[in-house]
């Protein structure tokens, strides 16, 4: 597998700050183009991505290490987020009948379902019906990997849940 990285960055960031994306060639294919704005004074960082925005607030080294160690202990776990299991059934039948429930989703989320449906739908849709769902374990990224079974095959899915139980994040992706 050939590997390639890019360099995303507005032209006026520091070169330590470029944030480097490796991708396989077939992934990058798929990726659209995205761009990472830092705030002037150093307290946010906005993606722009497939005409939406993203704004993180920039947080202290002390929350940066609880969050890296509460990922870390995730990963080690690989237990699954209560409730990803469930909200994964709900997105995907939502998804082939055309009317998920946004409600279950952040607004950022919602956005991009909206505006992907016809083709999410398409999508599902060909995958036929929901024959089983196994927890596979959770990505170095803290996502849950599900292996859903489907009429034409199995099919591997990602989801990841907010602080809320709101889901912030579902893709199809190999493990």
């Amino acid at each position: 597998m050939r590997r390639r990285s890019r360099s995303v960055a507005p032209p006026h960031t520091p070169r330590r700050s470029r944030i480097v994306i490796a991708c396989s060639k077939q992934a990058c294919r798929t990726m659209q183009d995205a761009q990472i704005d830092f705030a002037a004074d150093g307290s946010s960082a906005t993606l722009h991505q497939m005409g939406h925005n993203a704004t993180w607030p920039r947080i202290d080294d002390a929350t940066a290490e609880q969050i890296r160690i509460a990922l870390e202990t995730r990963v080690q776990n690989q237990t699954a987020t209560p409730g990803t299991e469930a909200a994964l059934r709900s997105l995907i039948a939502g998804l082939a009948s055309g009317t998920p429930n946004y409600d279950e989703m952040t607004s950022e989320m919602a956005k991009v379902t909206r505006d992907q449906l016809p083709g999410l739908q398409a999508g599902v849709t060909n995958f036929g019906s929901i024959r089983s769902v196994e927890f596979r374990g959770v990505s170095p990224t803290g996502w849950d990997m599900y292996e859903v079974k489907f009429q034409s095959g199995l099919v591997p899915w990602r989801i990841h849940l907010d602080e809320k139980g709101k889901i912030d994040g579902a893709l199809v992706q190999p493990f």
